[in-house]
């Protein structure tokens, strides 16, 4: 994920809207309400971090862990 992250120069706060964004068409309704929830916190969280890149991992590593797809 880092790797993906560094490689891609990827902006945070890009990622965090195109999530919010996309969140119904991607995630069942539950998981939906759960990524809302998870990006508001990541995103304040990138704000303060000296590294935002790192927030940036864990936030999409816990929404892969934890979040349910759509079929």
């Amino acid at each position: 994920m880092r790797d993906w992250i560094v490689q891609n120069d990827i902006d945070d706060q890009e990622i965090y809207d195109k999530l919010f964004d996309v969140c119904s068409s991607l995630f069942k309704p539950s998981s939906a309400a759960q990524l809302v929830v998870l990006l508001s916190k990541y995103q304040d969280m990138g704000t303060r971090s000296p590294n935002p890149e790192i927030t940036l991992c864990a936030c999409l590593l816990e929404i892969s862990a934890t979040l349910e797809w759509k079929d």
